[in-house]
């Protein structure tokens, strides 16, 4: 049997017809078909995608429920140079105060995801350097964007009072 998985937005669920409800319907964990709870029987193979519904394609910031709590979780500090917003810090040779950022972790260009939880508060210079990079783990993008941020400026220096 042939079946295919079916972009919701930036959902994707799997999908096939059915023969005694005459319609596509999706298909639980358990094998089961949503509309009339008939189990799959035989062997199903998922050939390709089929987008059902476009995903908003608009970059939104977060709530500002969750720009709170995000800021408050990171201490107000940027999550991946954890230098606190509004610090001053020596780039190219001058003084640069940090400005926040809202970082899509998985960039939006990938994903169009605006949930909260794929937001992270980082300073201008970290989001510049990550542009649409995706990291397995935050130490990984830690590494690379204070190699980047050491490389191009004197941004390893102590932080301005």
């Amino acid at each position: 049997m042939k079946a295919h998985i079916a972009l919701f937005g930036t959902v994707a669920l799997r999908r096939m017809f059915c023969g005694p409800c005459g319609c596509y319907s999706l298909i639980r964990r358990d094998g089961t078909f949503c509309c009339c709870d008939k189990k799959l029987t035989g062997e199903v193979e998922f050939r390709g995608i089929k987008r059902v519904v476009e995903p908003e394609q608009v970059r939104r910031r977060p709530s500002a429920l969750d720009r709170q709590k995000i800021l408050e979780a990171q201490n107000n500090c940027c999550l991946y140079c954890e230098r606190r917003f509004g610090s001053w810090v020596l780039r190219r040779k001058k003084e640069v105060r940090l400005r926040l950022h809202w970082d899509h972790m998985v960039p939006f260009s990938y994903q169009q995801n605006n949930s909260a939880a794929n937001f992270a508060a980082a300073c201008h210079l970290c989001n510049q350097h990550k542009h649409a990079m995706v990291f397995t783990t935050l130490e990984q993008a830690r590494i690379y964007l204070l190699a980047k941020l050491e490389k191009e400026s004197n941004y390893a220096q102590e932080t301005i009072t």
